[in-house]
């Protein structure tokens, strides 16, 4: 499959910012507007061995945003923090379709989406947050055409509750708890270039991340994100979200000195995931280690960096579907299809600063 694009984007933005006192409180307020205009020419031709023999889709594509906002910061005293507002949207979505399959067509979508969060700091520190609102996901200009039973802007409701805290000035960490329900779940079909509605979805999930600094010049930062999604729509133990990750998590040693020595080593991780809805295939885990050493003299910079530093072999995008071989008269065989990960990579550098 090859997939190509030539985007051109116009875009404003507006923001209007001021601040007000209310009976000994204080109001930070924001009023933004503008829009984004995206004009795109899109093909997906059948390549194997590179060489072009199909195009499965060719279009002309329009997709324009107009939006605007309002955000309040209301800090009701020192330790309470009240922020709120809501966003507006609209879309409108138009494809022509230059291959000939009766696909062209346009269609308008608008959405509110109101936010509020609470932020409390019970001591020096220590901040307490509760956090809820609604947004969209636009998947795709080829979706919201092709599928008129569905918004094309899916609602989004989510919330997450938690905490950041600090000690001293070595150690600073925040842990939360969230969840967020979606109206619609699309997979994308590579090889027909459409969109498969899987239903609404139900995600949650913890979120703890920490940055400590155990000696001078070095830091050490550690993140581990937990999620478990489920398909609303389908039955019960055949509702797993293909390809979702469930664990993953990053580490990295970073040492800066002031003679302009900077090390760098990094860590991923992708835990195991299902890759279909009943669990019964499922895509192994991999560690993935990133270093890299920069030495500034004056205005020049010199680096090294190697990805993936142990040549691993892993799987970048995964996914479990039928296909056939060019000469078999099967309707398919449901396998395992993967874009494999980048090997060792190793790049040399040289900045100059003026």
């Amino acid at each position: 499959i090859e997939q190509i694009e030539n985007r051109n984007i116009l875009g404003y933005t507006f923001e209007y910012e001021r601040k007000d006192t209310f009976k000994n409180t204080n109001l930070h307020t924001v009023l933004s507007a503008g829009f984004r205009s995206d004009w795109i020419n899109s093909a997906l031709d059948a390549s194997p061995n590179r060489e072009k023999i199909a195009t499965i889709t060719k279009d002309k594509i329009t997709e324009v945003n107009y939006w605007a906002y309002v955000k309040e910061n209301w800090q009701l005293n020192s330790q309470v923090l009240l922020q709120f507002g809501s966003r507006f949207d609209m879309f409108t979505f138009e494809i022509l379709d230059q291959k000939g399959t009766n696909m062209s067509g346009k269609r308008d979508a608008f959405l509110v989406s109101p936010k509020a969060s609470l932020f409390y700091n019970p001591v020096n520190n220590i901040q307490l947050f509760l956090k809820g609102g609604s947004g969209y996901h636009s998947n795709s200009t080829h979706a919201a055409i092709e599928d008129k039973t569905t918004h094309p802007l899916p609602k989004a409701l989510a919330a997450d509750i938690g905490t950041e805290f600090r000690i001293g000035g070595k150690f600073i960490a925040s842990v939360a708890l969230w969840t967020i329900k979606s109206d619609s779940e699309y997979i994308f079909v590579a090889d027909t270039g459409d969109f498969e509605n899987n239903g609404s979805s139900l995600r949650k999930g913890v979120d703890v991340s920490s940055k400590i600094n155990p000696l001078k010049n070095i830091w050490l930062n550690i993140s581990a994100n937990y999620s478990k999604g489920k398909l609303l729509d389908a039955p019960k133990n055949e509702n797993s979200i293909p390809a979702a990750p469930v664990f993953t998590s990053t580490g990295s040693i970073v040492y800066k000195h002031s003679n302009g020595l900077n090390l760098y080593l990094g860590a991923k991780f992708m835990g195991e995931r299902p890759l279909n809805e009943d669990e019964s295939v499922m895509e192994k885990d991999y560690f993935l280690l990133d270093a890299s050493i920069h030495k500034t003299f004056k205005n020049i910079e010199i680096g090294l960096s190697v990805q993936n530093l142990f040549n691993i072999k892993w799987k970048e995008a995964v996914f479990y579907d039928a296909s056939r071989l060019k000469n078999e008269v099967l309707d398919g065989v449901e396998d395992v299809h993967f874009t494999p990960g980048t090997p060792r990579y190793v790049k040399g550098s040289i900045s100059y600063n003026f």
